[in-house]
């Protein structure tokens, strides 16, 4: 039986899927299908919704209004990824959607904008990265949606952290060890990653990240990184010796 599945349409919805569920897609949805995917009335896709995993999907009716869909058959079973929080210094606005689409496709599951003395971006426009997480999601086969908090002051989560949760801190000025080892042996079940701006952490946010109950401090490599290469880096070496690219 020929297949009427469009290949690399993936919708994450918040609807509840369930076969023979219809859905009545939002405008944003929509204008994506009809107007650059230029989907027809009885094609396919694939959606999902971070809970019950992927499901096929058939457009039934394409109006001006929107497009209605009925969800077909279950494909994959959801899956949970490890539990990686990243704090990261908001970054200028190219470079900071780019940050975010990364970070989605290596897997975090919480993602934290953290102000610090030398941040230069102070605000920022969660609606608009939730939709280039959702974009990232989407186009990379997660299951899941990594979770955008609001943005907050380094020394107020400081001064609010849980003594139990594990701090990784990427310090471009920590000694040049490879931390693979030090990665591979943690048996923590989360992991928060702090990643700080461009002009780095001051002397005295790092002493006071430093005096944390639980931190382990790396180096990445012996060269100082930009903001964004440094999350990346970071997040590929903890998934590699820790989350889920590594096979005991």
């Amino acid at each position: 039986m020929k297949s009427n599945l469009i290949k690399n349409i993936r919708l994450y919805l918040s609807d509840k899927l369930l076969s023979g569920h219809k859905i009545f897609l939002g405008k944003s949805d929509s204008h994506y299908l009809k107007n650059v995917m230029r989907i027809r009335s009885g094609e396919e896709l694939l959606v999902f919704n971070g809970k019950e995993g992927e499901w096929t999907a058939r457009v039934d009716e394409i109006t001006k209004e929107g497009i209605s869909i009925s969800i077909l058959l279950q494909v994959r079973k959801q899956e949970y990824y490890p539990k990686i929080h990243c704090y990261c210094a908001p970054l200028k606005f190219n470079r900071y959607n780019y940050t975010i689409e990364k970070l989605t496709e290596l897997g975090v599951s919480d993602i934290t904008p953290i102000i610090t003395e030398f941040t230069d971006v102070r605000t920022v426009n969660t609606i608009r990265i939730q939709a280039r997480i959702k974009e990232a999601a989407e186009q990379c086969g997660l299951l899941q949606l990594p979770k955008i908090h609001n943005e907050i002051s380094l020394s107020r989560l400081l001064a609010n952290w849980k003594e139990e949760h594990i701090i990784i801190f990427a310090d471009e000025i920590a000694e040049n060890i490879n931390p693979y080892v030090a990665l591979k042996n943690l048996r923590e079940d989360s992991i928060s990653i702090f990643i700080g701006p461009e002009g780095g952490f001051s002397d005295k946010e790092r002493q006071r990240i430093l005096a944390s109950n639980k931190v382990l401090r790396i180096s990445l490599g012996p060269r100082i990184l930009r903001a964004d290469t440094a999350a990346i880096a970071a997040i590929s070496l903890i998934q590699s010796a820790w989350g889920d690219w590594y096979s005991s």
